[in-house]
């Protein structure tokens, strides 16, 4: 999973790589890191994935794994009304702006109406057995 995540590091500070090491990572890269999520969810499941299966036992998780059916229903819409908010066009400038200006509000907005949606839909048609 390391090498899916820092292979283009070189590439992306202007060294280029040959036709065959790139074509070699676009073909790799997505079934390596299915893979490797794949071997951290079942080593986690059999109790050996360590400080990373703790972390990912915390009960901080369980609301937001309830709220993600919800959160996955309302965050295309979201991120299309917000992103649409915009007059200009939208350019990389720094990582933190991307995070202050549209990560975070867009994940708070997302889980705050995926809350009232649980609340209104999912909880009272889960009691009703449909």
């Amino acid at each position: 999973m390391l090498t899916v995540l820092f292979g283009l590091y070189h590439y992306n500070q202007g060294n280029p790589l040959s036709l065959f090491w790139r074509a070699a990572y676009s073909a790799l890269s997505k079934p390596a890191w299915g893979l490797g999520l794949t071997w951290l969810i079942v080593s986690c499941y059999y109790g050996y994935g360590g400080p990373i299966n703790q972390f990912m036992s915390w009960n901080i998780w369980v609301p937001f794994g309830r709220l993600s059916y919800c959160a996955y229903l309302v965050h295309y819409p979201l991120i299309a009304y917000v992103y649409g908010l915009e007059k200009n066009a939208i350019y990389f400038s720094s990582i933190w702006q991307i995070i202050l200006n549209y990560f975070i509000p867009v994940t708070a907005l997302t889980f705050a109406f995926a809350l009232i949606l649980s609340v209104m839909v999912e909880i009272p048609a889960g009691k009703v057995g449909l």
